[in-house]
């Protein structure tokens, strides 16, 4: 895998790339070569399923869900999430770890 999931870092965090499929009957994310995957089991009504994806990035990556803010895409499978209070090599190593057990 490489590092084609980190956008790009600024000065407010870092900003990914992730892809939310909705209405699966678990949550769950996956790594892929250019984005995580994050599959969430709410319907994409009602901000739902994003706020259920910035939960399980919140969980994995051990920071809090207002750390966490969708920049673009907001009402698209394709957001781009900015990250806040860590660096892209810490968030990479700690989803690749999570990533390996599953």
């Amino acid at each position: 895998m490489n590092n084609k999931i980190v956008v790009s870092e600024t000065k407010d965090g870092v900003i990914l790339r992730v892809v939310v499929k909705t209405d699966r009957p678990k949550t769950l994310f996956q790594l892929e070569e250019d984005a995580i995957v994050v599959e969430v089991n709410e319907p994409p009504i009602m901000g739902r399923a994003n706020a259920a994806m910035k939960k399980l990035l919140a969980n994995s990556l051990r920071v809090k869900t207002s750390n966490i803010e969708i920049v673009k895409g907001a009402r698209s499978k394709i957001k781009y999430v900015l990250i806040r209070g860590l660096k892209s090599e810490d968030i990479i190593e700690k989803l690749r770890v999570l990533n390996d057990k599953s």
